[in-house]
């Protein structure tokens, strides 16, 4: 019985510094039903490991609560991988049929960011493995992909497109 409580107290997932651990349920939970800026953080922490200053937090609530923004900071400030991977990757979660188009500076910038995100989703050992399975769906190519979903759609969850490059023209977008 000893051991069988050991291992589920180590069964958790923890942070970048392998620290506050938390139980895949608890973290399944934050992300798909809490409020949104505490799933987006949760996703940021545990699922990109990612060490979120203040100047990240102050960033996530700006964002959050203006439709439209633009932020400004010195490269290796971590704005991509907060603001546009686990942002995105924690708004597909909480809504795999959402449709969102994602544009960036060029069509190169795009195809990454959806990269990082897809990285997520295909290591078998990764975070979203434990926490939801397989979340591959019917579309997963190189500039657009989709979880599974419960509607039909021609979109993919996640697609690229890039100023001057290639073009999401005609798509039906949520986002």
């Amino acid at each position: 019985k000893r051991k069988e409580k050991n291992k589920k107290m180590n069964n958790l997932i923890y942070d970048c510094n392998n620290k506050n651990g938390i139980t895949p349920n608890v973290l399944k939970a934050g992300i798909l039903k809490g409020e949104f800026l505490t799933a987006w953080y949760l996703v940021a922490v545990y699922v990109f490991k990612l060490k979120i200053l203040n100047y990240h937090k102050k960033m996530m609530t700006f964002q959050e609560s203006h439709d439209n923004t633009l932020i400004i900071g010195g490269r290796g400030l971590g704005k991509s991988c907060v603001l546009v991977q686990a942002y995105v990757l924690t708004i597909i979660l909480r809504n795999p049929n959402i449709r969102i188009g994602l544009v960036a500076a060029n069509f190169r910038q795009a195809l990454s960011f959806l990269s990082g995100i897809k990285k997520k989703f295909e290591a078998e050992n990764d975070v979203i493995f434990e926490l939801f399975g397989d979340l591959r769906g019917d579309i997963w190519q190189g500039d657009k992909i989709a979880i599974k979903r419960t509607k039909i759609e021609r979109e993919g969850c996640l697609n690229c497109g890039g100023m001057g490059g290639a073009s999401l023209t005609g798509g039906h977008y949520n986002l």
